[in-house]
């Protein structure tokens, strides 16, 4: 279960319940900010840059709880089931 820290809220995400994969995406959102983010269910938007809705943008899914990241909370479930730490990038080096 590989997951990540979102770069908007900071929420702790789930690789395949958001769009952590699509993030560098060029043109996928209106909002070229978004660019390159890794954004949780709730901080995606729920339309496309085209227009289409995102059935997965917009709202949490409720496929487990939603928690803020803290430093104690990612050392606790453990720093190697995440792929990105985003503002908490400088733990990287516990991986070791």
């Amino acid at each position: 279960m590989p997951l990540y820290v979102c770069d908007t809220c900071g929420t702790i995400e789930n690789t395949g319940a958001a769009n952590y994969w699509g993030r560098n995406i060029k043109g996928l959102w209106s909002d070229p900010g978004l660019a390159g983010k890794a954004l949780c269910s709730v901080c995606t938007p729920d339309t496309f840059a085209d227009g289409r809705p995102n059935k997965r943008g917009g709202v949490w899914h409720n496929r487990f709880p939603r928690e803020i990241a803290t430093e104690e909370l990612i050392l606790k479930i453990g720093i190697r089931l995440f792929v990105y730490l985003g503002k908490f990038s400088y733990l990287e080096k516990s991986r070791e």
